[in-house]
C-alpha cells in the first residue's frame, strides 16, 4: 500500500517535472536538443517549393508545455513550433515541436523570419534544403544574425 503511493506520487512528479531544458545563444531562446532535435518529412526541395503546408498543419501537441515547464497564459508565453518549419520540410511531432517564446526577442516572431528567409534561399536555388534543415535545427539565431548582418 505504502509502495504504490510512493509509486503514484513519483509518477505525479515526473509528469509535471520538466524534462527539457531551453538553451540560450546570447538573447535568444532554443529548444532542447535532445528533446526537440529537429524530425524532417522531406528533403526533396522541388515537394518543399512547390507545394502548400496547409493540409500538413495540425493542432501543436500540448505535452510540449509540461515538458517544457512552460505555461501558456493568455497566449503571453510562447506559440508551438516547429524546430524545422514545414515550409522547411519539417515534420509534426514532439521532436519537432517546442514551446518558443515570444520574448525575449528575438523570439517566436524572428524566428519566423528565419524560416521565410531559408526557405526562399532554398527556392531560389542558393541553399540546399538539407543544409537550410540543419542550421535551422542546430541555431536558428545564428541564422537570423547572418540575415541581419551581424554574423560573417
Amino acid at each position: 500500500m505504502l509502495f504504490t503511493l510512493l509509486l503514484s506520487i513519483l509518477l505525479q512528479l515526473a509528469a509535471t517535472t520538466p524534462k527539457a531544458h531551453y538553451g540560450h545563444h546570447g538573447p535568444a531562446v532554443l529548444p532542447d536538443p535532445v528533446v526537440t532535435p529537429g524530425i524532417v518529412r522531406t528533403t526533396d526541395a522541388v515537394l518543399v517549393c512547390h507545394s502548400t503546408t496547409k493540409a500538413l498543419r495540425k493542432p501543436g501537441i500540448q505535452a510540449v508545455y509540461p515538458l517544457y515547464g512552460a505555461k501558456k497564459i493568455k497566449d503571453k508565453c510562447c506559440e508551438i513550433d516547429h524546430l524545422i518549419s514545414l515550409e522547411l520540410g519539417g515534420d509534426n511531432g514532439l521532436k519537432n515541436e517546442w514551446p518558443q517564446p515570444y520574448e525575449p526577442r528575438p523570439g517566436a516572431h524572428e524566428k519566423d523570419e528565419v524560416e521565410n528567409y531559408l526557405h526562399a534561399q532554398v527556392c531560389s536555388g542558393k541553399m540546399k534544403l538539407v543544409d537550410a534543415q540543419k542550421q535551422i535545427a542546430t541555431d536558428w539565431y545564428s541564422v537570423y544574425l547572418k540575415m541581419k548582418g551581424g554574423m560573417k
